[in-house]
């Protein structure tokens, strides 16, 4: 009977990582497990829910046969977060149980068939390419807030990458707003290629990529899409459903401007969003020349208004937001200046980073 031994920090972290995918409770018992595959040094710890597969791969300290296994995902992270540092795993398959013994501690857990295991199929990429971590961070960061949730348009419960020749440009958009920022390739792929990826695998993208430097490889076949990088492997299903022609809703030519402090506008805005119309979250500003009026009020006769000092060389004009949609666009701002860019009081607006031309919002106005 073979033994596998792992320290239990060499196990922790990556469990971690994958339980956002292996859900406790699910329609198929095995989803709710993780397969590790052991071979000498080295360990491969796969979790999936048949949309998203996330495979982590770690070097461990003792050598172990070649030997893949389930254990249920969240019964196994307890029990390394009880045990204490440095504590060794000592883990036996016997039948369809699996025995651990750590330091004084013996548990007995469920064992599934790992050829049953859901893994993904490896087809053939019809498009390849590599992408910095860090820029791939920026332009998901900066698109994600965008998305819907649960809408039964499901071209808008996730985010196009539209990868062109050299260049990866990232849209989402909800059907009130649209979010658009673009980065560089690390080298010209001379394609052009377009693939929707679904909200789940958005989310668990962003926390795996999150501080890291290294280069990621891309890789996108007709059903799926595949990011890479040395410490793990995140494979989604695509969403197979035509996304907006997202360039046709980017305005164009609006006559008036407004220049205003990203730090200024927050605070002003914070503070009118306290006495918002619950349902309609709806703020009026009121611009003049280089100042903006910002009021709310709601159904119990309360009511906020903020003034702010800013750059619009125009006679009064007056619109109303979502005040949720500006704060979400002001939460991933880098620039100290905002540009807006109006036509008239019922018609989209642009709003982008000033000298920031790698990304870019569109905001519909509020009717209140």
């Amino acid at each position: 009977m073979s033994q596998l031994q792992i320290l239990r920090e060499e196990l922790l972290k990556p469990l971690q990582q994958c339980l956002n995918i292996a859900y406790k409770k699910n329609t198929l018992p095995i989803l709710g497990y993780v397969l590790l595959d052991f071979s000498e040094n080295n360990l491969e710890i796969t979790a999936t829910d048949t949309e998203v597969q996330l495979k982590i791969s770690i070097a461990v300290q003792h050598q172990n046969p070649a030997m893949r296994i389930t254990l249920p995902g969240h019964k196994l992270l307890e029990i390394c977060k009880g045990l204490s540092e440095g504590t060794v795993l000592s883990i036996s398959i016997e039948a369809e149980k699996a025995i651990i013994l750590a330091g004084k501690n013996r548990f007995t857990l469920l064992s599934l068939d790992p050829k049953e295991y859901p893994v993904f199929p490896e087809p053939a990429a019809t498009l390849e390419c590599r992408v910095k971590t860090t820029d791939l961070h920026y332009v998901l960061s900066k698109t994600v807030f965008a998305m819907a949730g649960l809408d039964v348009r499901q071209y808008l419960n996730g985010i196009l990458f539209n990868i062109e020749e050299d260049s990866l440009e990232v849209v989402a958009t909800d059907s009130h707003r649209l979010a658009l920022a673009q980065r560089k390739l690390s080298a010209p792929i001379g394609q052009t290629k377009r693939a929707l990826v679904p909200k789940n695998a958005i989310s668990e993208l962003l926390r795996l990529i999150n501080h890291s430097e290294e280069d990621c490889a891309l890789s996108l076949s007709e059903q799926q899409i595949t990011f890479a990088s040395q410490d793990f492997t995140l494979v989604s299903k695509l969403i197979h459903e035509q996304f907006v022609d997202f360039k046709k809703l980017i305005p164009k030519g609006g006559d008036k401007t407004l220049t205003v402090s990203a730090q200024d506008l927050k605070q002003a805005l914070s503070l009118a969003a306290i006495l918002t119309n619950e349902k309609s979250r709806g703020v009026r500003l009121e611009l003049s020349r280089d100042r903006l009026k910002i009021t709310a009020n709601n159904p119990e006769y309360e009511a906020a208004e903020t003034e702010i000092s800013v750059t619009f060389p125009f006679d009064t004009f007056i619109v109303s937001f979502n005040v949720a949609y500006l704060l979400d666009i002001l939460a991933v701002s880098e620039q100290r200046n905002l540009i807006f860019s109006f036509s008239d009081a019922n018609a989209v607006v642009l709003v982008q980073p000033e000298g920031g031309e790698d990304c870019l919002f569109v905001v519909m106005p509020l009717l209140i």
